[in-house]
């Protein structure tokens, strides 16, 4: 095993460049969703402030974590710890817990408590769903304007279970599967890649779903068809002089 991993090693550089290309990512998507709940008023759902909230707890993670602490360690080989927090190692590209006595490393604890809470909130959503498809089958809206409230719940309900989901998944490669192998490459695969893109995935899980994304539609794309509607709209001569009285004598 490597004494003093460093921007030296091929495998830290490439472990580097690879954190650096997932953060870019997740820090653009997840500040995207962050302006364009700023920037349109109509995003100013209960739902999409959670968004927000979640997607500036993804922001803070992948730029103070991985690009202002993981990918430095990565590259001079620095590792500390302090009572029972994780720390970072440059050797095994991947971080751990303190393994002192009077820490407490049950990993199947966080697995199970992650998985509870999956399927406590998967109940829930689903009973919230269920709630509002009853609800609005039981008023006398139109059927297409019910239709389509309940084609945009079924896609938040969507959204919520799979990035419900993706934690766990999370976990389960943190706390298992990275224990099939102690190679260097899986353990960074397992233990930092994945928990990367987790939170970088869940911006882009956000802007996949964010309705708003006709607004970005609208900038690059309405300006160009224009014209074409410009020239349907003409009025044709017959038209114009079906409006005057028909000549007498």
């Amino acid at each position: 095993m490597l004494s003093t991993p460093n921007y030296k090693d091929p495998v830290n550089l490439i472990a580097a460049f690879i954190m650096i290309m997932i953060a870019c990512i997740g820090i653009s998507s997840n500040l995207l969703i962050v302006y364009i709940f700023i920037r349109t008023p109509t995003e100013r759902t209960s739902f999409n402030v959670i968004c927000v909230f979640r997607a500036i707890g993804n922001f803070i993670i992948l730029a103070w974590l991985f690009c202002g602490t993981f990918i430095p360690i990565t590259l001079v080989y620095v590792n500390s710890t302090i009572e029972c927090f994780m720390y970072y190692t440059s050797i095994d590209l991947t971080w751990y817990p303190n393994m002192e006595k009077k820490c407490d490393d049950d990993s199947d604890q966080y697995i199970n408590m992650t998985a509870a809470f999956v399927i406590v909130m998967g109940i829930l959503n689903i009973a919230t769903f269920s709630k509002i498809y009853f609800f609005y089958h039981s008023t006398g809206i139109d059927v297409k304007e019910r239709n389509k409230k309940i084609r945009k719940n079924r896609a938040l309900f969507l959204q919520t279970m799979i990035q419900d989901a993706i934690t766990l998944i999370d976990m389960i490669f943190t706390f298992k599967l990275s224990l099939m192998s102690e190679s260097r490459v899986w353990l960074f695969f397992c233990g930092t890649v994945i928990w990367e893109i987790v939170h970088s995935l869940d911006g882009l899980i956000m802007v996949m779903f964010n309705e708003r994304l006709t607004f970005l539609k609208k900038t690059f794309f309405v300006s160009s068809a224009s014209p074409s509607l410009v020239l349907t709209a003409k009025v044709t001569p017959s038209a114009i002089n079906s409006t005057y009285p028909p000549p007498i004598g």
